[in-house]
Parts: C-alpha cells; sequence; structure tokens
C-alpha cells in the first residue's frame, strides 16, 4: 500500500468512492486529494480544501427579525466572498431562523458534524 497526493488529471478516479461533491465548486489550485492505493485501486480518500467559511453571524437581539439589517448584511457579505470565493461559501448555523434564510437563499444542507483539528 502506498499514501500519495492524487493528481488532478486522476480525480475521476474518485468517482468510484462518491468523494468528489465539492470539485465542482473549488478551484483546482485550492484543493489536494490525498489517497491511499492498493495495488493501485484506491482504498482510502481525504480531500484537503481551502474554502470561504462565513462565521460568527450576529444581529444585536433589538434589531434581530429586522429583514434590511439581514438584507444589507448578507448583500454586503455575498459581495465580497465573490472577491475571494468565486460566488459561494460554506456556512453553519446554530439556529432555526438562521437555517430558515439560509435555505431561502439557495442553500442546501450538509449533513456533517463540524470539528477543529490543531491550534487551539
Amino acid at each position: 500500500m502506498i499514501a500519495r497526493v492524487l493528481d488532478p488529471s486522476e480525480w475521476g478516479k474518485l468517482e468510484v468512492t462518491g468523494n468528489e461533491p465539492m470539485h465542482a465548486y473549488v478551484p483546482e489550485e485550492k484543493m489536494s486529494v490525498v489517497v491511499v492505493e492498493d495495488e493501485g485501486a484506491i482504498v482510502g480518500t481525504i480531500t484537503i480544501m481551502q474554502v470561504t467559511h462565513l462565521e460568527s453571524a450576529w444581529i444585536s437581539p433589538s434589531y434581530r427579525g429586522n429583514a434590511g439589517v439581514v438584507s444589507k448584511l448578507l448583500k454586503a457579505t455575498f459581495e465580497e466572498s465573490r472577491k475571494v470565493s468565486g460566488g459561494w461559501v460554506m456556512c453553519q448555523s446554530t439556529s432555526d431562523s438562521w437555517s430558515d434564510i439560509l435555505k431561502r437563499l439557495g442553500g442546501v444542507k450538509i449533513p456533517v458534524e463540524t470539528f477543529i483539528i490543531g491550534k487551539g
């Protein structure tokens, strides 16, 4: 068995793993795919990618529910994110109301738990 970084020309091999959904969003230069192969067959893989992630959304309690604040905040956020991400971002939600807003914006829920590994 060997572990190696898969060349982008070989990313088609990942179809058998179902591990390629983000490849349509993340530019090739911001992604690496590490694989373990046994006699040429992929037996394990992890994708390393740089993504634009929205974090720490907050609205003053006295302005929550104010569509103008939400609209202006999101419009400015997405304008800025287009500069660094090509127009898409990842965002987490910790409330039903924020989840509803993200869904109305066309957000697609992905079934994951989030962990931080490393410094901390």
